[in-house]
């Protein structure tokens, strides 16, 4: 093999070629661009080619990687790097085993992956002869990290699998953006009873932006502002805000409470024949109603269905007066109200 047939080669060899492969991503020079955006993100960055120059099927290493000399403040301290594939190159790389190092999956729709690490690679990647594609590597620069560096390096390189050959790659040169932050603010914290709604109110951050909110699974559940859910436990929702100028990002998180035992209500109160008590308790294994006066020695049990959600009490035998009623589910205390009998 002559010096012509591996361009790492040649280029490490010759003196006189320069590698040039340099892609400039200038966050300045975004503002009211509408590349790189869909509804619910925005990706800031460029399409690398990668494939097979071969005349025979190869397997490729795709390496994701700092500069040697970066300085303290490196890039993926500073933003999320991520790496959006042709389906054609994620098909490639499911195929291979989803071999990977330092790379998390972010948005399996999107053919997408995160750097959580360096060097981070995709590996084992099968091209047939002349096949090429496209990767697609983004920077989402976090408000927390502000202020920036005026500019960062990061490269892909393209190596041969097993040989760990290098056969091309290119730098990234990313100015970074210069502007005022903003902080994500996911409202208060709401609390429901099991089966309703909720509702998480984002606040705006008065400029063009992509409000996400996910689970805890990280799975994207709703693009927008408002979020109403109905989680059958107290989940923790995150909200992912992203401008859409430059795609800059902050986080906030917030709760939606679920309260699954609770007394929904008491009909007619006050009362002096009998009153229906509306109660949650589908997810005890056992629960009844206490009545008794707030300074008494004595109380009543009602046992309850917990399949039900209504019990009518006969109120006649009580003396005037006000009584707590108290919901016990597995043998705790969980809700009281207070009924008047006339």
């Amino acid at each position: 093999m002559d010096g012509t047939d591996s361009l790492y080669a040649n280029t490490k060899n010759n003196n006189n070629i320069v590698w040039k492969n340099l892609s400039v991503i200038d966050m300045q020079e975004l503002v009211g661009n509408p590349n790189g955006t869909w509804d619910d993100e925005k990706i800031v960055g460029a399409n690398v080619s990668v494939g097979n120059i071969a005349n025979q099927v190869m397997k490729y290493d795709l390496e994701f990687s700092l500069p040697k000399y970066s300085g303290d403040k490196q890039i993926t301290d500073e933003a999320e790097v991520k790496i959006t594939m042709e389906e054609d190159i994620w098909n490639k790389w499911i195929a291979g085993g989803a071999q990977a190092d330092n790379l998390t999956v972010s948005r399996e729709d999107k053919f997408q992956v995160i750097v959580t690490g360096n060097p981070a690679k995709l590996k084992n990647l099968t091209f047939a002869p002349k096949e090429r594609g496209l990767v697609h590597l983004s920077f989402n620069f976090l408000v927390d990290n502000m202020p920036f560096l005026p500019e960062y390096k990061y490269n892909l390189i393209q190596r041969e699998h097993g040989s760990n050959q290098v056969l091309g790659g290119e730098v990234f040169k990313v100015i970074s953006p210069v502007r005022n932050g903003f902080l994500a603010d996911a409202g208060d914290d709401d609390e429901i009873f099991k089966g309703d709604f909720g509702r998480l109110d984002a606040v705006d951050i008065f400029e063009p932006a992509i409000y996400n909110w996910y689970d805890p699974t990280g799975t994207l559940v709703y693009t927008g502002k408002d979020l109403q859910v109905s989680p059958a436990v107290t989940t923790t929702y995150k909200l992912e805000v992203i401008a859409r100028t430059d795609g800059i990002k902050d986080y906030d998180e917030a709760n939606v409470e679920v309260q699954i035992y609770a007394i929904l209500g008491m009909s007619p109160n006050p009362s002096s024949t009998q009153v229906n008590v509306n109660y949650l308790a589908s997810d005890a294994s056992s629960a009844y109603l206490t009545l008794m006066q707030p300074y008494g020695n004595t109380s009543n049990q009602y046992i309850l269905d917990v399949n039900q959600s209504v019990v009518t009490i006969n109120l006649s035998s009580y003396q005037p007066g006000s009584y707590s009623v108290i919901l016990v589910c597995d043998g705790q205390s969980v809700d009281s109200e207070t009924i008047i009998v006339q």
